[in-house]
């Protein structure tokens, strides 16, 4: 464990050092001035495609992989490094494209990986279940605060609702089944209402072009939100001072809705990434 401890170290500070060498590396290789706009355009996104895949990419796989390691120590570290990383100061002025594959090819993929059965290691099993619940716990807290951090960024992106929030409430909905320690069940729906609040206060549910509730498939987004929550989170409902807050906000979720919402009409979204310029 101090070993796998001490190589996450060194792969921190190698994350610190990224930054002054990608502005070394850009001031070193202008663009030719006489390439005009799209070449300026065409380099610049090149740069941030090497950004993410010969820097960023391979450390936060790495702190990913080690996050789902069998030593509760290891697992703690990885989750502590992951974290930091990833709501860094700045992170997406160095690597502008962190915060839309970071999801798919990262978070996500740990949210699997952590749900799956794992030989843990520890001389009192009890203790070992309870320090993997305790895991689980911090990657749906890595989760919520990473996607509070880039919101601004995540928002611009067309396929946000379908393919970051509901996959987001998708994964907060299976964590929660695996719950039995009560540790989850206390987390989750605190997470939710953070990151709801934020989202109605940031008009998320918003469309910016019309004013008017953002639609998905034919259906609003917010209705369709409630929906999915009434299913494995209906405690929101009965939380006075949740409610209250969000309809000094101008959303009520005891509004009128279209009933109970089936599996099969859940949200179409993209289950596994396949490629990064379309991230699910």
């Amino acid at each position: 464990a101090d070993t796998a401890v001490e190589c996450m170290r060194c792969m921190s500070a190698m994350l610190d050092a990224i930054p002054p060498l990608l502005a070394s590396t850009a001031t070193a290789s202008p663009t030719s001035s006489g390439s005009g706009g799209e070449g300026a355009d065409g380099a610049e996104a090149g740069r941030a495609q090497v950004a993410w895949s010969h820097y960023y990419s391979p450390i936060l796989v790495a702190f990913q992989t080690l996050a789902c390691d069998p030593r509760h120590r290891v697992r703690h570290h990885a989750m502590n490094y992951l974290q930091r990383a990833l709501v860094a100061q700045g992170v997406v002025d160095h690597c502008p494209l962190i915060h839309r594959l970071c999801f798919p090819h990262i978070i996500f993929p740990l949210l699997t990986k952590l749900l799956k059965p794992v030989m843990l290691q520890g001389t009192d099993r009890a203790e070992a279940v309870a320090n993997m619940e305790e895991t689980r716990v911090r990657a749906t807290t890595l989760l919520s605060k990473v996607f509070l951090h880039f919101l601004p960024h995540l928002v611009r992106l067309p396929n946000f609702h379908a393919n970051y929030w509901f996959q987001i409430l998708r994964y907060l909905e299976m964590y929660l089944s695996t719950d039995h320690g009560g540790f989850l069940a206390e987390a989750i729906p605190e997470a939710l209402k953070n990151m709801l609040l934020v989202m109605v206060s940031s008009k998320v549910f918003v469309d910016a072009h019309t004013g008017r509730s953002a639609v998905l498939q034919g259906r609003e987004v917010w209705e369709w939100t409630w929906e999915i929550l009434d299913r494995f989170c209906p405690s929101l409902l009965h939380d006075q001072s949740f409610c209250s807050s969000l309809a000094s906000l101008g959303r009520d979720p005891r509004g009128p809705r279209s009933g109970q919402l089936s599996s099969s009409s859940s949200p179409a979204i993209a289950r596994s990434p396949s490629d990064p310029s379309a991230p699910s």
